[in-house]
């Protein structure tokens, strides 16, 4: 009896869901990969051949070149620019290119309605005037500078700074006189966000004095530091150096987060009324020996766990607290119990374990907690 013939393959055919979605959420998505990424997608299909010339942000980085290349870094982007639908418009700008000057990009950018700004600038002397072209953009919103070595000390004329809708600045410190930075701040009336990053050799006094500042993140030596911001909520200071001459007016503080730094008075006499507190200390051993928890730390180590004010703690209700060292842990929460009322009524969480580096941390954000007075223990 002979063999039925195999019926014929059947063709799958499958529908392709990405292209079927409408040209605005395709811009959305193509505007979180970088512009090397977003052109390369133009093979995919007809459908998105001309896409990227669209895409509401620009995003070049120094890895997205090929080393032979990079040299015509800039005139690939001359080209790009050049490309693209006039018409389009640019929301975010993103640079991360050395030894270029990416004025004639910012020019673009401002001029397409970009509101966000990320700029990494290495020095060479064609670059200063950026500046000027930078800081005169009164509907810019979100700010990120990172400036490479080599630069030396930048005066900002005060005629060149119109800031006046900023909301968030992330700033390396180092570059800008003392009185360009006391000038550039004191120019942006409506800044709510903060972040400093100051450089080793900067030695001048930090003045910060934002009416309307609402949550600020500071880093690097900070031993000349001074805080006028009576509307300030958030702080977080990561910071290794001896904070002598660290003042600090917020009576408007609820949350704060140290991280390695070491004690400092003045800052001690801010935390009274803190609802959220939280303490990173990983670079303490954490096979401290249970004798005596500082006899075997360095003298700042120690330093580092007495921050409790002379007063007491008014409004706590909740303490995050990172420390390898089981005795250190031990040691600052009975510091801390002693200037607490209602000890029982707070929340105390603590990460057991944690990795040798600590990530940049913004506005101190948790996650729910368990019931008024419990102890938790929660992993990283």
């Amino acid at each position: 009896m002979a063999t039925p013939p195999a019926p014929p393959h059947r063709r799958v055919l499958r529908t392709d869901y990405l292209s079927n979605l409408p040209d605005s959420l395709l811009l959305l998505i193509l505007s979180f990969l970088s512009t090397h990424d977003s052109v390369r997608t133009s093979v995919l299909a007809r459908r998105w051949r001309s896409l990227w010339a669209s895409v509401p942000a620009i995003r070049f980085h120094y890895e997205d070149f090929h080393p032979k290349v990079v040299s015509r870094a800039d005139e690939i982007v001359q080209q790009f620019i050049a490309s693209r639908r006039d018409s389009s418009a640019v929301f975010s700008l993103s640079i991360d290119l050395d030894h270029l000057c990416p004025v004639t990009w910012i020019d673009y950018a401002k001029s397409h309605g970009a509101h966000e700004v990320t700029l990494y600038l290495g020095y060479y002397p064609l670059q200063t005037p950026i500046f000027s072209t930078l800081f005169d953009w009164p509907s810019l919103l979100t700010l990120e500078l990172e400036f490479g070595i080599g630069w030396p000390r930048v005066d900002i004329p005060p005629e060149c700074i119109a800031l006046s809708s900023l909301k968030k600045l992330i700033l390396t410190v180092g570059v800008f006189s003392m009185e360009s930075m006391r000038r550039l701040l004191a120019c942006c009336p409506n800044l709510g966000e903060l972040s400093l990053d100051v450089s080793d050799i900067y030695d001048a006094t930090i003045e910060i004095a934002v009416p309307n500042l609402r949550r600020l993140f500071l880093a690097g030596p900070l031993g000349k530091t001074r805080i006028n911001c009576p509307n300030l909520e958030s702080l977080c200071i990561r910071s290794s150096s001896y904070l002598e001459e660290f003042h600090v007016y917020a009576p408007s503080l609820v949350r704060v987060h140290l991280v390695e730094f070491r004690w400092c008075h003045r800052l001690a006499s801010s935390l009274c009324n803190v609802a959220e507190l939280a303490i990173s200390l990983v670079i303490l051993p954490a096979d401290l020996e249970p004798c005596s928890p500082f006899s075997h730390m360095y003298d700042d180590q120690g330093e580092s766990l007495q921050i409790m004010p002379s007063k007491s703690f008014n409004n706590l209700k909740l303490v995050l607290v990172q420390i390898n060292s089981e005795i250190a842990r031990s040691t600052f929460l009975e510091m801390l119990s002693e200037r607490v009322q209602a000890w029982g009524k707070v929340v105390v969480r603590m990460h057991s374990a944690l990795p040798r580096s600590v990530p940049s941390i913004g506005p101190l954000r948790l996650s729910p907690i368990g019931p008024i007075g419990q102890m938790c223990s929660v992993s990283p």
